[in-house]
């Protein structure tokens, strides 16, 4: 849970997109553009963001808020958990052919910078080089998750949730990597609880992610001839 981050630059990491590369797109959304932040005591808090690990979401599930290593409730905090993931039939791709099964197609590209074709190489028989693309058929599928959020005050939590719903039906993740269309859906009654020292507003809704997957089980995905 410590560990999510998105895929490196590296040539054959950064066309891998596995169900990490899709926790790490919601990560940096939360972090980097929805910037989640209450008003307490006249200054502007910074809402931190966690991945529910399983101990992280078991504590959660038995007590209804989250302690630190010191055993001091966080709030205000965001937690978000994977929940399910199920084929998206809506999108038709035939993947494998029982004539002729393969899991990826592949395609030349004709000019590039470094591969130009003038008048000049006519003349001096130099041929071009032909590069070739493996590309690469993605599984295509519908992640959900599970978001808590906790807050002192009902004002505070309504701002929080205001800003998820807003940025609903949008493509979620870093713009230079990974994209995904997330929705916010079923956005749960805030429940107010206490303790014997704080008061805690709680609220729950639902990410519903639309992602795909490319294993790292398939090399060589590009040659050149």
């Amino acid at each position: 849970a410590q560990d999510i981050e998105n895929a490196t630059d590296t040539t054959d990491e950064f066309l891998t997109v596995t169900l990490e590369t899709i926790d790490s797109a919601i990560a940096y959304y939360f972090d980097n553009v929805i910037k989640p932040q209450v008003l307490e005591n006249g200054a502007v808090v910074k809402v931190p963001v966690i991945y529910g690990s399983s101990e992280r979401w078991k504590a959660v599930q038995t007590d209804g808020y989250f302690r630190d290593n010191k055993a001091k409730i966080m709030m205000p905090l965001i937690m978000f958990k994977r929940n399910n993931i199920s084929r998206n039939d809506n999108i038709p791709i035939d993947k494998l052919d029982a004539n002729n099964p393969q899991l990826y197609y592949t395609v030349q590209r004709s000019h590039t910078q470094k591969n130009r074709y003038d008048n000049f190489k006519v003349l001096t028989a130099q041929a071009p080089v032909r590069e070739y693309y493996n590309v690469v058929v993605p599984d295509y599928i519908i992640a959900t998750y599970d978001v808590v959020l906790w807050t002192r005050y009902v004002k505070q939590l309504n701002g929080l949730i205001e800003s998820m719903v807003f940025a609903s039906d949008a493509y979620w993740g870093d713009k230079n990597k990974w994209r995904f269309r997330t929705n916010v859906s079923d956005i749960a009654t805030p429940v107010e609880m206490t303790t014997e020292t704080e008061r805690i507003v709680k609220g729950t809704f639902t990410l519903t992610v639309n992602g795909y997957l490319l294993p790292n089980t398939i090399k060589d995905r590009k040659s050149v001839v």
